[in-house]
């Protein structure tokens, strides 16, 4: 088959995958995601294996296997996707489906987030932001991690850098700068939620991202002692 065919069939494959999963125009059926994601996976297609490697992980559409997990993100990663080497970085760092190896795991992140993967940006800030048994804190590199992600567009990266002004953290202690990008936080919930995105992942992440304004913005009104 002409290669070009292929990789269009393949392409069509995880769209159909992706629209089981979401439950978009269709009913959600997880198997039949499965399915989809590994034929796209077999005609070559790196981001089918990682979706197959989510699966397995969370075990949606198959029995949860870990270190099948492991080894679609490794594949993945090894041919350069950022969204796999997020996966096998994390996956390193915790201990899920290999033995931990901080080290390993930081360095697969990394990659990931000099891609642009805003998550990893984020993962690689909170990771050097008090650090690990074998990682040590840094937290200069953490706000650069913040700020690279924030002006990115990710509301994450930038209520933890309203975070790092108000305490100081890798910058010049700014309670000023803090509030500026708290609110500016706020705002981007508030355009999110009128747009109705609160559903699915999405929602869970909105949700978290209120719950952390909140609680900077408790800190920024507290009566000083």
């Amino acid at each position: 088959m002409n290669p070009a065919a292929d990789a269009g069939i393949a392409l069509a494959l995880l769209q159909v995958g992706d629209a089981y999963h979401k439950g978009e125009g269709t009913d959600v059926n997880l198997e039949q995601a499965v399915h989809n994601y590994r034929s796209a996976t077999e005609r070559g297609l790196r981001i089918g294996q990682f979706n197959l490697g989510v699966a397995y992980l969370n075990g949606e559409g198959v029995a949860q296997n870990l270190k099948g997990a492991v080894f679609c993100f490794k594949k993945a990663a090894d041919a350069g996707l950022a969204e796999a080497q997020y996966g096998i970085g994390l996956c390193c760092l915790l201990g899920r489906g290999v033995e931990a190896m901080e080290e390993v795991g930081r360095r697969w992140l990394e990659l990931a987030a000099n891609q642009g993967y805003k998550l990893a940006q984020v993962a690689m800030g909170l990771l050097l932001l008090e650090g690990r048994e074998r990682i040590r804190p840094s937290p200069h590199d953490a706000f650069n991690w913040f700020q690279r992600a924030s002006s990115g567009g990710n509301l994450l990266a930038t209520i933890y850098l309203g975070y790092c002004f108000l305490h100081g953290l890798g910058t010049d202690e700014d309670e000023k700068k803090a509030r500026e990008v708290i609110a500016r936080a706020r705002s981007e919930v508030e355009a999110r939620t009128a747009r109705g995105e609160l559903q699915g992942q999405d929602g869970i992440l909105l949700t978290e991202a209120v719950d952390m304004i909140g609680k900077v913005e408790a800190l920024l009104t507290a009566p000083e002692n």
